[in-house]
C-alpha cells in the first residue's frame, strides 16, 4: 500500500517534484516499522540526493534530509555511511555558512556523536566543544540544545575513558 501511494504521488506530481522528498521522509518510518528497512533507506537516500541538487546550502530541507538519512543509517549500525553524509554537509556548511549558524551547530553535534560511536575521539571533542560553546552563547544553560550538547560531551568523555571531564 505504501509503494502504491508513492507510485501514485510520482505519477500525479512527476518524478522530480519538490513535494516528493518530504513525502518519502514520511513514508520511510512506516516502511521501517513494517520491516522494509532497505526500502526506507532508499527513500531517504533519494530525498537527500534530490534536496542536495535542488536547494542552496542554507535551506532547512537540506539539513533535515541529511539528518533523517544519517539517523536511518546509524540506527542500522552503518556509522561510516552515516558519517559520510554528515561530513559532506558539515564541510559545505564550513565553507558557506557562518561558523555559529544553527545548521552548522546541529550537524556538527550529530557528526560528533557519530564520531564518538566510531571512537574518533579527538575530532568528536572538537566538534562537540565548538557546538557547545556556540549554544552556551545563544541559550540559557537549562535550554534543551545546551543540555543535549553537554550530554553528548559527557557520553564522549565516558567512552574515551575521561570520566572526570564528563560534566552533564
Amino acid at each position: 500500500m505504501v509503494r502504491e501511494a508513492q507510485a501514485l504521488a510520482e505519477k500525479a506530481l512527476g518524478p522530480h517534484h519538490a513535494w516528493l522528498p518530504p513525502l518519502y521522509q514520511k513514508i520511510a518510518p512506516l516502511l521501517d516499522e513494517c520491516g522494509q528497512q532497505n526500502e526506507a533507506e532508499a527513500l531517504l537516500r533519494d530525498a537527500w540526493t534530490f534536496d542536495q541538487a535542488k536547494f542552496p546550502v542554507n535551506h532547512p530541507r537540506l539539513m533535515n534530509s541529511a539528518l533523517l538519512y544519517s539517523a536511518n543509517l546509524s540506527e542500522r549500525g552503518r556509522f561510516p555511511e552515516s558519517e559520510a553524509v554528515l561530513r559532506e554537509l558539515h564541510d559545505r556548511y564550513a565553507k558557506e555558512l557562518p561558523k555559529d549558524s544553527w545548521r552548522a551547530v546541529v550537524v556538527g553535534m550529530r557528526l560528533g556523536s557519530i564520531l564518538t560511536a566510531k571512537r574518533k575521539f579527538d575530532e568528536s571533542e572538537r566538534l562537540l566543544t565548538d557546538a557547545n560553546a556556540t549554544l552556551v552563547r545563544s541559550f540559557d544553560p537549562s535550554d534543551a540544545p545546551v543540555v543535549e550538547s553537554r550530554a553528548l560531551l559527557a557520553r564522549l568523555y565516558r567512552a574515551w575513558g575521561k570520566p572526570e571531564k564528563a560534566k552533564p
